[in-house]
């Protein structure tokens, strides 16, 4: 038998991590909805509503995983939860990558 885990500051940090990436999401969410008001291009605003949407996913699973750790399930969250993240965040870099290097060379 396991002996019971002491939760500590783990799943608070964890919480918070997970905020804080999901913040971040939705500033740039944000400037590139900004973008596309401003420069009336149709790439922008669809990089703008995919960050917005990763933004919420994340701000999620940040939930769910501080939710779980307080609780003391040691568990891993599912394969499936980690590559739907991952393919947010890569997904959205390439996008912001994709407007900066458009942006710089013209």
């Amino acid at each position: 038998m396991m002996a019971p885990r002491d939760a500590g500051l783990q799943p608070e940090r964890t919480r918070l991590a997970w905020q804080r990436t999901a913040m971040a999401m939705g500033v740039c969410a944000l400037l590139a909805l900004r973008a596309g008001l401003e420069g009336g291009s149709m790439l922008p605003l669809a990089q703008a509503v995919f960050l917005g949407v990763a933004a919420i996913l994340l701000a999620w699973v940040g939930r769910v995983r501080g939710a779980q750790l307080g609780r003391g399930a040691a568990k891993a969250p599912s394969a499936r939860l980690i590559g739907l993240s991952g393919a947010g965040v890569i997904a959205a870099a390439a996008g912001v990558g994709w407007d900066l290097l458009r942006t710089i060379f013209g």
